[in-house]
């Protein structure tokens, strides 16, 4: 067991985005369908306020926004691990296998994020610190169906010894993904301007 986990450390980060590029591109379907309904209503959400100007109607669409993304993102950590391991799984199996965690998936996100603005607030590096090494802790919970606080000792267990490669594939997916983020929030802006136009 050691020497499986000393060789999995040993993995090149760059081998680790050529599997992870390979599993997207010969599962690309089914991640890119659990991407849609992930945010299926907020494409609508945005739709409506481009018509509408109910502020309330908005409020109830974007809580089951909400809802469904936390689903979906659920759906999609179940996919990946069953792929990952070679399992055939559907759809809607994926979304099926989330009953039961959906609010210790939550709690634990939450958990996770306060403690990362906590170590924010103690000068930065300490929240950097404890957002990679509890990363996993998020993944845990899913995958393992537990909410005690043994997931991020687990998750800080299976980051040690790889922690400047998780946060060197930190700052790639950073890198990668800021620029969606930036477009994302300048084509709200454009529409909240559509909007007002309107």
């Amino acid at each position: 067991m050691d020497n499986e986990i000393k060789s999995q450390n040993s993995i090149a980060i760059w081998k680790i985005l050529k599997q992870s590029l390979l599993l997207y591109k010969e599962n690309f379907y089914l991640f890119i369908t659990i991407a849609i309904v992930a945010n299926s209503l907020s494409l609508l959400n945005t739709l409506w306020a481009i018509g509408n100007k109910n502020f309330w109607i908005s409020c109830i669409i974007e809580l089951f926004s909400l809802f469904i993304f936390i689903w979906a993102s659920m759906a999609l950590i179940i996919a990946v691990s069953n792929r990952y391991l070679n399992n055939k799984i559907t759809l809607k199996e994926c979304f099926v296998k989330t009953k039961g965690r959906y609010w210790r998936f939550v709690a634990v996100n939450i958990l996770y994020y306060l403690i990362i603005a906590g170590g924010l607030l103690l000068f930065v590096i300490p929240g950097i610190y404890w957002g990679i090494i509890f990363s996993l802790a998020i993944i845990l919970v899913v995958l393992e169906e537990r909410t005690d606080m043994a997931l991020f000792r687990t998750s800080k267990e299976l980051i040690k010894g790889s922690f400047k490669k998780v946060f060197l594939f930190w700052l790639v997916v950073i890198a990668i993904t800021l620029p969606i983020y930036v477009i994302s929030f300048t084509v709200t802006e454009i529409n909240k301007h559509l909007a007002e136009i309107l």
